[in-house]
């Protein structure tokens, strides 16, 4: 699965997650005034007590096309954001800005502005489409934004926010060398939340496989990437255990992730050219299906 860490961009002055010093003293909310987000805001505020973080609330106006937003359409949108602020985030260190332009690009630039270490922001994953598809701008962030970014489970029915702190975070590895720098942010993780971790692989099952068990091929697939996978954990000094799923990516993920009940998942991006960049083909099949929240890196 991809998860090759992210170089940084000129836009953007943050190290990648491989040199990036784990905290979250400085957590981003971007507001849509939408249920979903009201019912995100619940994650915002037990990850906020958990690092003691100051939360800044982040709604952009985008104007009409060939059109600018005037002052007052400005000013109605900050005293609306701070009434969501004063409500939904009460008790918390906050802070709130009002952007114009496209949405996206607007969270990334603010982001890496006030050097916010994370960005928390649902999915969309509402009605009969919406189930196959993120919101569009959450994708999009995902995929132009090198800082962390956590997402809320995807499918509809399951809940924006779980519980926090986390007790099983499952950690997603493609075992390329930058695999190191994920399974390192995890267990750091892992042990800021007090949580178990666990280290997850998929190998794709090759074509054929009988039902009754591994060709010798696929059997010696397995055991090479449980080698790997357990020399990781070793070398990156890891408290993880290990598992190595057969499937394809996505799937095998949401299943372990499910088998262990997890209340976080974590994965890498891919830095690569084309239509999905920065998110990657396999990055977002996960979090498209993942059953609990999704911490991007």
């Amino acid at each position: 699965m991809a998860t090759h860490l992210l170089p940084p961009r000129p836009s953007d002055s943050v190290t990648t997650v491989a040199d990036h010093d784990f905290n979250f003293n400085r957590i981003l909310f971007p507001v849509d005034f939408s249920e979903r987000c009201r019912e995100f805001a619940h994650s915002v505020r037990a990850m906020a007590r958990q690092f003691d973080a100051r939360v800044t609330a982040l709604h952009v106006v985008e104007p009409a096309s060939g059109e600018t937003v005037s002052s007052q359409l400005l000013e109605q949108a900050h005293e609306r954001l701070e009434a969501f602020a004063e409500l939904e985030l009460k008790g918390l260190r906050t802070g709130v800005g009002v952007g114009t332009g496209d949405p996206a690009q607007c969270i990334c630039k603010y982001a890496a502005e006030k050097d916010c270490d994370v960005i928390m922001m649902p999915t969309r994953g509402q009605g009969v489409f919406r189930r196959l598809l993120l919101g569009s701008v959450t994708a999009k962030v995902l995929h132009d934004c090198v800082r962390p970014v956590w997402t809320g489970p995807h499918k509809p029915g399951d809940p924006a926010g779980v519980h926090i702190p986390p007790q099983q975070i499952v950690c997603a590895l493609n075992l390329a060398p930058e695999s190191a720098a994920v399974l390192r942010f995890a267990s750091d993780l892992a042990k800021a939340f007090g949580a178990k971790l666990l280290a997850a692989h998929a190998l794709m099952v090759l074509p054929g496989t009988p039902d009754a068990g591994l060709p010798d091929m696929q059997l010696e697939a397995r055991q090479w990437a449980e080698r790997d996978l357990a020399d990781l954990v070793a070398r990156t000094g890891s408290p993880a255990a290990t598992t190595v799923v057969l499937g394809e990516t996505r799937y095998a993920i949401e299943s372990v992730s499910r088998e262990q009940e997890a209340d976080l998942l974590v994965i890498g991006r891919t830095h690569a050219e084309g239509l999905l960049g920065q998110l990657g083909s396999k990055a977002y099949g996960i979090i498209s299906h993942a059953p609990c929240p999704v911490l991007s890196v």
